[in-house]
């Protein structure tokens, strides 16, 4: 063959190669993302310490952790080794636990964050965080699944890397050092049932913490005065027919809006549908099916078939005993009791609704945390116009909630 030819084969050889993957050992993967995962201390008024997680550096001065470290907190600390950054609370989207920590004078370098969307079951996997307050642990694991939780979102992700307590806030990252994920809890019955948020989320945190500002800003210009009560709501249910809430987080004091929209009757089936499928009841208000939980609290912990069991009448009582989502992992016993109608006032006005408690626990990670939840379901217009619960787990904040809906608007088009 002659070199011009041997040329030739071996250039289309090398061209016809697959591109390879710059997968790195796990000891490098630890020596160049260690610098950029930190650990975080949220402090009462009295300065001493309320709880442990793990936060990740995105940017000159800016880390992200887990909302639910930061409940309570009064002040905030980022750690490692014997060095102490005070800090303070930038950005929040509440809804998906994902908050940024600012930090003056604080130049670490920012994590590369990966692909998320391309992401696979099976794809190797290392967490980084600081479980039960030990720096900088590393665990090893695959993708276990991508667990869809929203239709309108990217996936969690399931992992078999192990994340304890204090791991909250901490990195996933893939076998080329890239931040695929932020770890946020996991199962303590079963054994590598944990869970990471996309980091993909994190770009997308400023765009939803400003429409949040909006929406409550919308509120406090335009709210619905007690006039609104007295709106003649009777008769069917009709499409475009609107709920809107405003969702209190009791921890944080932080406020946003959320709506249930009919958007299609099938009285055949006996279906309505809201939210583009997202929430499926019955027409008597009862829920089939839920695929969004928007709500927070009202949704996560629904028991089957929703908070109310018609028909209402005074001193009566039913149970549930159900499990949690993925994200909330943790089981449900509860009772429910009707106690009777009183009047209840929320932004949307004056209503004679019927109160319903609920009592009960929660099996979370460590111990049973008792639960309390209480509805006020007004007849006149045949949906919740107020909810309430509580529950604080003392050891992980991952399984705690503080949380109110109140009806702001209610119209018929």
């Amino acid at each position: 063959m002659y070199p011009l030819q041997v040329y030739k084969v071996a250039a289309y050889f090398f061209m016809t190669l697959p591109v390879l993957s710059h997968a790195l050992e796990p000891d490098k993967i630890f020596e160049k993302v260690s610098p950029s995962v930190w650990g975080v201390t949220s402090l009462d008024a009295a300065r001493a310490p309320l709880g442990w997680g793990s936060a990740v550096v995105i940017g000159p001065g800016k880390l992200i952790t887990n909302c639910h470290v930061l409940k309570r907190a009064k002040g905030i600390q980022i750690t490692k080794d014997n060095i102490i950054y005070g800090a303070t609370p930038g950005l929040a989207d509440l809804e998906r636990d994902l908050c940024e920590i600012k930090v003056a004078n604080f130049n670490v370098p920012a994590l590369e964050i990966g692909p998320t969307q391309n992401l696979k079951t099976g794809q190797k996997v290392y967490a980084i965080g600081n479980p039960k307050g030990l720096d900088l642990t590393m665990s090893e694991g695959i993708i276990s699944s991508l667990r869809q939780v929203n239709e309108n979102g990217l996936p969690l992700i399931q992992t078999t890397a192990p994340i304890s307590p204090g791991s909250s806030g901490g990195g996933l990252f893939d076998n080329e050092g890239r931040l695929v994920g932020v770890t946020f809890g996991g199962f303590k019955e079963g054994q590598n049932l944990n869970f990471a948020q996309p980091a993909s989320w994190i770009t997308e945190i400023e765009p939803r913490h400003k429409a949040n500002l909006a929406q409550e800003e919308a509120i406090r210009n335009n709210p619905a005065g007690p006039q609104a009560a007295s709106t003649n709501y009777s008769g069917p249910r009709r499409i475009g027919e609107t709920w809107e809430y405003r969702l209190t987080d009791r921890f944080t004091r932080s406020k946003r809006t959320f709506s249930h929209r009919i958007d299609k009757i099938d009285g055949t089936e006996d279906r309505v549908s809201m939210n583009q499928g997202a929430r499926i009841e019955d027409t008597n208000g009862k829920m089939i099916e839920l695929n969004s939980f928007e709500a927070g609290e009202f949704d996560i912990a629904m028991p089957p078939g929703g908070w109310v069991n018609h028909p209402l009448t005074a001193g009566k009582t039913w149970r549930a005993n159900f499990s949690g989502l993925p994200h909330r992992p943790v089981r449900y016993k509860l009772a429910a009791r009707v106690v009777g109608e009183e009047k209840v006032v929320v932004p949307a006005g004056e209503f004679m609704a019927t109160r319903i408690e609920w009592k009960g626990q929660v099996a979370a990670s460590f111990s049973n945390i008792p639960y309390a939840a209480t509805v006020w379901y007004s007849s006149d217009i045949d949906r919740i116009v107020k909810f309430t619960a509580q529950f604080i787990h003392q050891w992980s904040t991952f399984t705690s909630a503080y949380e109110m809906i109140e009806l702001v608007r209610h119209t018929k088009n």
